[in-house]
Order: structure tokens, then C-alpha cells, then sequence
């Protein structure tokens, strides 16, 4: 993903190449390059992964102890597992690469006031960056744009934890991180065509149905079974 990041980047040095590579979590060579985060005190990274991770277990336990079996409405309500799994492997990060300025994975994605900030400011802001360096150029209108945003990223998700799990396994899993993400960019769509005018309030109750309601097709067997949720 780097390297696909780097070649298209125009204003590259190449003594630039190898900070890029070996110095940053960060996917988009442009974002490394412009920005000017001071790297966060250690001790706060520290604690911040230490909250992650103990509400992290909290939820595995709770979920293995209260939620048996393990049904539609118990992952959609566990769905949180997500932010606190991804923001724990973003503190890993930030601490290993610790000596360059790195912003955050995730920018207060509770604070989100519509399903377009949601995605397009808050989460995952180290794939976002990347994913938008690829398309902009590419696809010219806004919609050929989001689906080809939405259509890679459910692409990596499959290669990511599908594919993982097929070999593992020997279960297949396959199609559930596409279709999780085409439901995303089409609501997302719906969004930009229809709801502009609607209140913030309806733009966040929208948001969170619409991020909750398909959120077992994401936290899937292959998650919960990583997570020791269920077994096999």
C-alpha cells in the first residue's frame, strides 16, 4: 500500500523514501510529509493504550461470560470492539515509531454529527488519507470516487481478515466485508443526496442505525473468533 502511495506522489525525493517506509504508520506519503502533529508524550500513549486494552477485555469477557450464543443483536451491541481493538494497534504504533509526529488513528469519532464526518474526518484517518490519495486523481465525479473509496476498502477488509481466516479455518467468509462497506457508501450516498437539510440530530441518529444495524456483517466469525469471543 505504501509503495502504490509513493509512486503516485509527485513531489518525491528520493532520500525521502526510506523515512516514509521504515519511520511511519501513515500509508499516504502526502500526510507524512505535510504534517506538523508534535509527537504525544509517551506516558499519555501509555495510558491511553492501557484504557484501550482494559476496556477491550472488559468487553471480550463480558461477551464470552453474559452473550451465549453469540446472536445479531449481541455483536451489534458489542459493535465498540472495533474502535478499542484499531485505537490499542494505533498506540502500538505510535509508541514503535515514536520519534516522528503521527496523528491519531481515530479523530473523536464519537463527535461525528453525520455519516460523511463520520468517515471522511474521524475515522481511520491513517487508510483515509491513502485511500483518497489514490481516487482524487482518478475519478473525476464524487460518486465514482465513493464507490471507488468504498469498493477498496472492502477489498483490503476481505484480504485482511477474510482471507486470514479461510486459510486458518478453512471457513469461508468471503463477501461480508464488501457488502458491509457498499452499504456504507450507499448510505453515505443517500446522505449527500437527500439529508443535507435534515437536523443534526437526525444526522446522528441516522449515522449510528446506519453504522450499528450492518455492524455483524464487519465483527463477523473471523473477528470474534480472533478475539476468543467464540471458538472455531
Amino acid at each position: 500500500m505504501k509503495w502504490v502511495n509513493w509512486l503516485a506522489f509527485d513531489d518525491k525525493k528520493f532520500h525521502q523514501f526510506s523515512d516514509f517506509m521504515l519511520k511511519t504508520p501513515l500509508l499516504s506519503a502526502r500526510t507524512y510529509f505535510q504534517v506538523k502533529e508534535r509527537p504525544v508524550a509517551k506516558r499519555i500513549v501509555f495510558l491511553r493504550l492501557t484504557l484501550c486494552l482494559v476496556f477491550l477485555g472488559f468487553i471480550v469477557i463480558f461477551s464470552r461470560v453474559v452473550f451465549s450464543p453469540v446472536g445479531y443483536w449481541e455483536i451489534a451491541l458489542i459493535g465498540p470492539i472495533v474502535y478499542f481493538l484499531t485505537e490499542s494497534l494505533s498506540l502500538v504504533a505510535q509508541l514503535v515509531f515514536f520519534w516522528g509526529p503521527i496523528p491519531s488513528m481515530h479523530r473523536h469519532p464519537l463527535e461525528a454529527h453525520s455519516l460523511s464526518d463520520f468517515w471522511g474526518r474521524r475515522w481511520n484517518q491513517w487508510v483515509q488519507d491513502w485511500l483518497r490519495d489514490l481516487t482524487r486523481y482518478r475519478f473525476k465525479k464524487t460518486t465514482h470516487r465513493l464507490i471507488a473509496t468504498f469498493a477498496i476498502s472492502g477489498f483490503f477488509h476481505e484480504m485482511m481478515v477474510n482471507l486470514p481466516f479461510f486459510l486458518f479455518s478453512g471457513r469461508n467468509n468471503f463477501g461480508t466485508m464488501m457488502l458491509y462497506f457498499a452499504i456504507q457508501g450507499i448510505g453515505l450516498w443517500i446522505e449527500r443526496e437527500w439529508l443535507r437539510m435534515k437536523s443534526k440530530i437526525f444526522k446522528r441518529v441516522y449515522l449510528w442505525i446506519w453504522l450499528i444495524l450492518p455492524c455483524p456483517l464487519f465483527v463477523g466469525p473471523p473477528l470474534l473468533t480472533f478475539l476468543g469471543i467464540i471458538y472455531g
